[in-house]
């Protein structure tokens, strides 16, 4: 049996961490520059 963080992504991800990982992205993209 895969973990059960790797069933998770077998799914489409909830809204909140859709937004959890776009503002991750943004503070990535702030320290890079």
């Amino acid at each position: 049996m895969p973990p059960d963080c790797w069933q998770r992504w077998q799914h489409p991800p909830e809204p909140g961490f859709l937004i959890e990982f776009q503002e991750w992205e943004q503070e990535l993209q702030e320290i890079s520059d």
